[in-house]
């Protein structure tokens, strides 16, 4: 039997299908939901931000994998293989938060992690007798899965230097107020075992991967795991970047080990410079105070890194964003990304929203293209919240915030951060943030 897997694309403000012609970054999903499929099936994959779906192609059912932020993409996707007649299959963390929106757009869908329903889920399709609704009631264990089917994946539309996606765990210690992870994926680690991620890893290799992109929320989970994990790729001579979490990069005998490893890039959730904030956040693991010898580490070891920040919280004084600004102009950060704060359904911050009124459009939450903000903000108006953000982005990549930071090295880090610096001026301008009136 056919069956497409499909991965949507977001709409552009104009509202068209938002594709680009090539990608450096080869996703996980798609390669490994085919991995989990019974063989008897013919697959193909649709990455529909780099091609359109070809609907007329040979297909008995279709699976659609949705995030909230594609989910009118994927309602539209959906409504196509439905006219033909084709059996539609939905998962991924919307179908888990909006499982009733869900439920009217497709024939069948998935609730919580796919190892164990998915082959049951394309079975029950086969025999012409699918449920409604498909619950993973445990969490799997992540001993055994599958290796991706990347011989699905036309890597012709990955150019070199392309990076391919890992998973290592599940789960997270932490209950970070704006986060769902631990709804979805539980309140403790579950790990890979290591020599399976290493074999995951030579198996890539040897289709010319040299760049691992590890998708963890928290890189390797316990430190334990995290040592044995980073010894383990050393003799492996690749290079990788991750999520990571702050008070990691206290440990200089860690980040070390990650520089021998192979890093060359860590995203750090910062999220605020402001302490009062972080207490708000439930972010127990990030400490103002010792922000700076954290980054000192990293700097150390010659590790490039970029840092998120999220705005938009009650505890929040007009002074954040300028705190802000000099805080990463004196540090030489090299890349950050200025987010507001959107309250996601499943998380703390979403039901306290809720149950204030606080909510603009809740139906309409993550889903809107560009930077806009979806509640009420405690201390200044919704519009206003966009502006100094978006200020802040314009500030800090400035043409004198740039030459700030940067000072010139022959290290190819240095020119990858300086180009990506470039790009977010030049983006900022053309998005008219120059206009906005600076602190």
């Amino acid at each position: 039997m056919n069956l497409h897997i499909v991965q949507p694309t977001t709409y552009t403000t104009e509202g068209k299908p938002h594709r680009t012609k090539s990608r450096r970054l080869i996703g996980l999903s798609l390669p490994y939901l085919a991995a989990l499929a019974p063989e008897k099936w013919k697959i193909r994959l649709f990455d529909d931000r780099l091609e359109p779906v070809d609907f007329d192609s040979p297909c008995d059912v279709a699976a659609i994998t949705v995030w909230t932020r594609f989910s009118r993409r994927a309602y539209d996707i959906a409504g196509e293989y439905k006219k033909r007649g084709i059996p539609v299959l939905m998962g991924g963390p919307h179908t888990y938060f909006y499982a009733e929106e869900v439920a009217e757009r497709c024939d069948a869908y998935v609730l919580g992690e796919a190892e164990d329903v998915w082959p049951v889920m394309l079975e029950d399709a086969a025999q012409g007798r699918l449920k409604k609704e498909y619950r993973q009631e445990s969490l799997p264990s992540m001993r055994g899965l599958p290796q991706p089917r990347y011989d699905l994946v036309d890597l012709k539309k990955y150019p070199w230097p392309r990076a391919f996606q890992m998973q290592t765990t599940r789960g997270c210690p932490y209950e970070c107020f704006f986060c769902e992870e631990t709804v979805l994926y539980g309140k403790k680690f579950r790990s890979r075992p290591v020599e399976e991620v290493v074999s995951e890893i030579k198996a890539v290799k040897k289709m010319g991967c040299r760049i691992i992109y590890f998708v963890d929320s928290v890189f390797a989970g316990t430190k334990k795991n995290c040592e044995e994990l980073l010894a383990a790729l050393i003799p492996l001579k690749i290079k990788w970047a991750a999520l990571w979490t702050m008070n990691n990069c206290h440990d200089e005998a860690l980040v070390k080990l990650a520089q021998r490893s192979g890093c060359i890039h860590l995203n750090m959730g910062m999220e605020s410079v402001d302490e009062y904030t972080l207490c708000a956040m439930k972010k127990k693991q990030n400490r103002t105070s010792e922000y700076h010898k954290a980054l000192t580490n990293l700097k150390r070891c010659g590790i490039s890194y970029s840092l998120n920040f999220v705005y938009g919280w009650d505890t929040e004084s007009e002074s954040v964003y300028e705190a802000t600004l000099r805080f990463l102009e004196e540090n030489k950060v090299p890349m950050a990304f200025f987010n507001l704060l959107t309250p996601r359904r499943g998380t703390a911050i979403y039901d306290k929203l809720k149950k204030e009124g606080r909510l603009l459009a809740d139906k309409e939450l993550n889903r809107k293209a560009g930077m806009n903000c979806q509640f009420q903000p405690k201390n200044l108006a919704p519009q206003d919240l966009v502006a100094r953000v978006s200020a802040l982005h314009w500030n800090f990549y400035s043409l004198s915030s740039i030459f700030k930071r940067f000072r010139p090295r022959l290290r190819i880090d240095f020119w990858v951060m300086l180009l990506f610096n470039l790009f977010q001026w030049s983006k900022a301008r053309k998005q008219k943030f120059g206009n906005l009136d600076p602190f």
